[in-house]
């Protein structure tokens, strides 16, 4: 096969003959073990970027694998569990817990506790919409689900202020 299976450098210090593996390919001094996501062609960084790679021994065989960020899952921490905001940290918002669905293709999605809908587990009827409105739980549109529907005299993405014309605390006058 070629020198150091094509994923390093072949060199000499100090009169010791090695390789200088490639990043990624580095848990073996032969850099023939490369980590889960630098054989995907989109990826080509271990563990996708998102965690850290590590080797063990399998019945005598050794494997890598990752251990990935909090936010991601798959063999190469490739798939994101969905959060309300690009900067949030936790999956699900909290109030679900993450997995990695199949089919039709791999996605990870959020399993939400009791009272909470949306794709990210973001709305709660009392906590969302204030009480003066329901979320609304049809994943079937991607644009409003997980938002709230407010009830009448209510408006805003919580429902937490008057329509026009109306005011009081209860939006009653």
């Amino acid at each position: 096969g070629a020198m150091c299976y094509g994923h390093g450098q072949c060199g000499e210090n100090e009169g010791v003959v090695a390789c200088q593996c490639d990043r990624g390919w580095h848990l073996q001094s032969d850099c023939s073990l490369g980590c889960p996501g630098m054989e995907l062609p989109y990826v080509q960084e271990p563990c996708s970027g998102r965690g850290v790679c590590s080797a063990e021994s399998n019945g005598g065989n050794l494997t890598t694998k990752c251990d990935c960020n909090d936010l991601y899952l798959g063999e190469a921490c490739q798939y994101k569990c969905p959060t309300s905001e690009e900067t949030s940290s936790v999956r699900c918002n909290g109030h679900g817990t993450c997995s990695l669905r199949e089919n039709p293709f791999p996605l990870a999605q959020c399993s939400c506790a009791p009272g909470w809908t949306g794709k990210a587990c973001q709305c709660n009827d009392a906590t969302t919409c204030h009480g003066h409105g329901t979320c609304i739980d049809d994943p079937s549109d991607p644009d409003t689900f997980g938002n709230c529907a407010c009830d009448e005299h209510w408006q805003g993405a919580g429902c937490n202020e008057c329509v026009f014309g109306r005011w009081g605390s209860q939006c009653q006058f």
